[in-house]
């Protein structure tokens, strides 16, 4: 397998100018789901939530499996309550180890709160 140097993939990575989107309705638990396992330049995401109170998606920089209230945060996205969010970056945030999510009920970075079934849907966009 040929290794090249992490600022090279991503020098290449970002010269690319397609955006692929990973969906995912929630399950009645963390969520947790690992996006990409490399590197990884994060656009934005379209989220809904039909619930009535605030749930919070967690975004990790980690190449495995985030534990919900354990892994350290990278960034906490709020979504309201009967809402829709849409949170896009001019310039997109790095994940330089990979990208990866959580949905639970609590803003603290310890909240490990399932959601339930079918409240949130989310479209992240990335690259």
């Amino acid at each position: 397998m040929l290794k090249i140097p992490v600022e090279q993939y991503l020098k290449d990575l970002a010269a690319f100018t397609w955006v692929q989107t990973h969906h995912h309705m929630s399950r009645a638990d963390t969520n947790i789901c690992l996006v990409k396992a490399d590197p990884a330049l994060f656009f934005g995401v379209i989220a809904f939530n039909v619930n009535a109170a605030t749930r919070y998606l967690k975004l990790y920089n980690t190449s495995v499996l985030p534990l919900a209230g354990s892994t350290p945060v990278a960034r906490t996205i709020a979504i309201p309550p009967n809402s829709l969010v849409n949170v896009s970056f001019a310039s997109p945030a790095l994940f330089d180890k990979g990208l990866a999510f959580s949905l639970n009920t609590g803003i603290a970075d310890s909240s490990s709160t399932s959601v339930a079934a079918d409240d949130i849907v989310i479209d992240i966009a990335y690259r």
